[in-house]
């Protein structure tokens, strides 16, 4: 793990580090708080919802890591995690597999190679379907505005996977690209999920990269 010291926004109270996990087929990125004080209890791993990133935990994460390492996943895709080869997709047992090779690989010299999962949303599902398959390597399980699995009623499945698959043929378009992250951020707080305008700046920073002309998501 290659870690350097990245500031949190303003209104947080500590520093993180910049972290990098690599995996067999895609490196994932998040954020460290590392523990006030020397501790042998479970490590944090939390992880965030759809359009999120690491900074997620901005807030959440400094006030746990008082005796503790807490730790915030980029997912695939998402922030400064790698993304998916050509041709594949994002598919929620995916994420799943990510999170269990990055435990097994990555923290499996936590006591009894177990972590404390939170997720927020989508990270919610991802977290609770891993505690399913592998409850050996989860001491505790938070979920935050999260109940497990979305599923659809029988007779919308089918409609729904066509417009799975049409969208995954024609993808999403041509980039918008934004002049500056302001504007970007300010997109992002009207979305189809409204953020506040704090929330928006902290969290679009993480999820931009430069076109030269602009920004991307």
């Amino acid at each position: 793990m290659n870690d350097t010291i990245l500031d949190t926004p303003p209104d947080t109270t500590m520093t993180c580090r910049e972290i990098n996990w690599s995996l067999k087929h895609i490196d994932l990125a998040g954020l460290h708080w590392p523990a006030a004080k020397a501790s042998e209890t479970w490590p944090v791993l939390m992880i965030h919802g759809w359009l999120d990133n690491a900074l997620s935990f901005a807030r959440l994460a400094p006030a746990l890591s008082g005796n503790r390492d807490v730790y915030s996943l980029d997912m695939a895709g998402h922030g400064r995690s790698g993304h998916r080869p050509e041709g594949q997709g994002y598919q929620l047992m995916d994420y799943v597999a990510d999170l269990a090779e990055l435990v097994e690989t990555h923290f499996k010299d936590s006591p009894g190679g177990q972590v404390d999962l939170v997720g927020h949303s989508l990270g919610g599902i991802v977290s609770v379907l891993y505690a399913a398959a592998f409850p050996e390597r989860v001491h505790r399980l938070v979920m935050i505005d999260s109940i497990g699995p979305i599923s659809r009623k029988p007779d919308e499945v089918i409609e729904q996977m066509r417009k799975s698959i049409i969208k995954r043929m024609t993808g999403s378009g041509k980039a918008v690209v934004y002049p500056d992250i302001e504007l970007a951020a300010k997109a992002r707080e009207g979305g189809m999920i409204p953020l506040s305008p704090e929330a928006a700046r902290m969290l679009v920073a993480r999820s931009m990269k430069s076109s030269g002309e602009g920004f991307v998501w």
